[in-house]
C-alpha cells in the first residue's frame, strides 16, 4: 500500500475488490442458505486497520472500514433471522505474505510518476519505508 498519492486507481480498485467486494459477493451468494438454517453465522476477517488507520495504508484501511461497516449493517439486518455476524479484527502481523509484499526504495521510487516524486521528495520516501520496516505496530507471527 502506501500514501494515497502513491497508489494507482487500479491498485485501489483491486484492494477494494479483494478486501470488500469479495466478501459482499460471497455473503450474498450464500445468504439464502444461511437464513434458512437457524443458528448460522457469517464471520468476516477485518483488521485493526478498519478503525485505526495508519497514514501509509489508505487503500487497505478504506477497504477494511468498508468491510467493518458492511458487517455492522448485516448484523442488524439479519438479527430477525437469527443469523449472527462477527467481524474479527486482528492486529498487524509480520507474516510471509507481508514480507513478500515489501518493496525496495528503488522499486517504489521508480514506480512513482515524476510529479509525485517532486511532491514527496526522495528523502521522505526513504524515511517512510525505513519506518515501516521497523514499525513497533507490526508483531512477528
Amino acid at each position: 500500500s502506501g500514501y494515497i498519492d502513491w497508489n494507482t486507481s487500479e491498485f485501489l480498485r483491486k484492494t477494494m475488490d479483494v478486501n470488500f467486494f469479495g466478501h459482499v459477493a460471497m455473503t450474498k451468494k450464500f445468504l439464502p442458505l444461511l437464513i434458512s438454517k437457524r443458528d448460522s453465522c457469517v464471520i468476516n476477517i477485518c483488521s485493526v486497520a478498519g478503525f485505526l488507520a495508519p497514514s501509509y495504508l489508505s487503500a487497505y484501511s478504506a477497504s477494511k472500514y468498508a468491510l467493518e461497516s458492511f458487517s455492522d449493517c448485516l448484523r442488524r439486518e439479519m438479527a430477525p433471522w437469527g443469523l449472527r455476524v462477527s467481524a474479527i479484527e486482528p492486529g498487524f502481523m509480520r507474516t510471509p505474505i507481508i514480507e513478500s509484499t515489501s518493496i525496495s526504495f528503488e522499486d517504489l521510487w521508480s514506480s512513482l510518476p515524476k510529479d509525485v516524486q517532486m511532491r514527496w521528495g526522495e528523502d521522505f520516501v526513504k524515511e517512510n519505508l525505513s519506518k515501516r520496516a521497523t514499525s513497533p505496530l507490526i508483531k512477528y507471527a
